[in-house]
């Protein structure tokens, strides 16, 4: 069996990038993607051990809006999801009404051992609790998603 997959969902490559170090530092296979679109979707087939998910990515609350569908699905609704935030500025309850209950949230800057240890704890839960997540019989490889990998290397355009 391979390394942990995590999921990764955030806009910003920079903090992407960072996340991939970290991750592979630490001994997990991070899944790297950038928007909202087909999150769900890719979340489904890899099953990772957990997501970590931008509360905003490329529009206020678009990850709020993710979180919802990964909770709606059977398939994904056991899958721990740990929100990123630039800040804490979304009230608590406007979360926890639209999304259930109060996923763990991490603020950027990410502290390394922060991020590690959240993943950790969400290995540590499925060992305790092998049921307590949907395990596809077989795992598809990074490499079978389209669009997905290890480690993307996007350019930027416009401004930005």
């Amino acid at each position: 069996m391979g390394n942990p997959t995590v999921f990764v969902v955030d806009a910003d490559l920079d903090s992407l990038d960072r996340l991939h170090d970290i991750l592979t530092d630490a001994g997990f296979n991070p899944i790297l993607w950038w928007e909202a679109t087909r999150a769900h979707d890719l979340v489904r087939e890899v099953q990772p051990l957990l997501v970590l998910l931008e509360r905003d990515l490329e529009r206020p609350g678009e990850g709020l809006d993710v979180l919802a569908e990964l909770r709606a699905d059977p398939a994904t609704s056991r899958i721990p999801v740990t929100l990123i935030a630039r800040d804490v500025g979304t009230p608590a309850g406007v979360m926890e009404s639209r999304n259930g209950p109060l996923p763990r949230m991490l603020v950027k800057p990410l502290e390394a051992s922060e991020l590690v240890e959240v993943v950790e704890d969400a290995l540590a839960s499925r060992m305790v609790f092998p049921g307590a997540r949907s395990r596809p019989t077989a795992s598809p490889a990074p490499d079978d998603i389209a669009g997905v990998g290890r480690r993307l290397t996007l350019r930027r355009t416009g401004n930005g």
